[in-house]
């Protein structure tokens, strides 16, 4: 109640015990505004890494206050529980720890990529009267946990991303230049606010064309494959949407990072088959199970130094008596 002289004793005693701690990290609220310590008192800071308010890191897209750090790191839906939630949820033990981990996440390059660098085709499943090379296309459906919000009557909702068919990529003329240009098949913003760990997968969606109507077998894939994502992903969220129960629509759903990959990577074999089945049935058009790559990173800190980030990999397909071979790699631009 407003005129609560009881309430108003508890909101200043919370606002005095948030302004001690704090001062205790080193860092002084100022309204809405987090600054350094020695910034405050007119010093310059010790360290160029040290510059929270810093205007010029601001301009950079800096995290310079608590507020927005909290956004910035998917946990404002835990606002209402106190701030030891709130640093809990982002797994920090202070404001300065908050303010930083944020500001990093705002600092990184802007995109990570999926790349592919190569395709080979080791056999075909073509007979004679088709030809001796296979005529494949390829395309994928891109998830970030990140992209996992809570959303109208506190569900939660996926949103995953679709790219167009390229290819052949069997033809010389598409894949050797990606031998020194690798192709952007998804790009990942890696900037926008996100609880983490976070995880980014990319379904691969493999067809060997037989018939011209390919854009039939794609619209399928897309829809169905895609949906089918979605709503797994939007199930295993709903027990981190019941954590954040009142949270603004749109906040980030905290845990789906550590959740996403074993998700969509277990929606394989007999889950597809059926779709498949069902996308293939009078096109005659070869389609392929999808396949999902997924990559987890704990923390902003460790974007740089992930161990599948810059390194040229493969996976390889085997079916339907073909055999191919596709170099990709996760790439940090921007």
């Amino acid at each position: 109640m407003m005129g609560d002289p009881h309430g108003s004793q508890m909101i200043a005693s919370r606002r005095a015990l948030l302004l001690t701690a704090a001062a205790s990290f080193g860092v002084v609220v100022s309204g809405s505004i987090l600054v350094d310590g020695a910034a405050a008192a007119g010093k310059r800071p010790a360290t160029s890494g040290n510059r929270a308010g810093d205007p010029a890191m601001a301009a950079l897209g800096s995290v310079p206050s608590v507020r927005s750090a909290i956004v910035q790191l998917g946990v404002e839906g835990l606002r209402p529980r106190g701030m030891r939630a709130v640093l809990t949820q982002a797994r920090v033990h202070s404001l300065r720890e908050l303010v930083n981990k944020a500001r990093t996440a705002r600092e990184l390059p802007q995109h990570l990529q999926f790349r592919l660098r190569y395709f080979a085709e080791h056999e075909s499943n073509d007979c004679c009267l088709q030809g001796e090379s296979d005529e494949v296309f390829m395309s994928a459906i891109g998830t970030d946990s990140g992209n996992v919000i809570l959303g109208a009557g506190g569900k939660p909702v996926a949103w995953t991303m679709t790219t167009p068919p390229i290819g052949d990529v069997s033809e010389n003329s598409v894949r050797d230049p990606w031998r020194t240009n690798p192709h952007v098949l998804v790009n990942f913003d890696l900037r926008r606010p996100a609880d983490w760990p976070r995880t980014f997968t990319v379904t691969l969606l493999i067809v060997e064309q037989d018939n011209k109507d390919l854009a039939k077998s794609f619209n399928g894939l897309h829809d169905q494959v895609g949906k089918t994502i979605k709503d797994a992903v939007e199930a295993a969220a709903t027990s981190g949407a019941a954590a954040i129960a009142g949270a603004t629509i749109g906040t980030v759903i905290p845990g789906v990072g550590t959740l996403l990959g074993a998700v969509v990577g277990e929606l394989a074999g007999s889950v597809f088959d059926d779709i498949i089945a069902e996308i293939d049935k009078g096109l005659k058009n070869d389609v392929l199970a999808p396949r999902t790559i997924e990559i987890t990173i704990p923390d902003p800190d460790q974007v740089r130094q992930h161990a599948s980030i810059g390194r040229p990999q493969t996976l390889d397909v085997k079916e339907q008596e073909a055999h191919y071979s596709i170099e990709y790699d996760w790439f940090l631009a921007g």
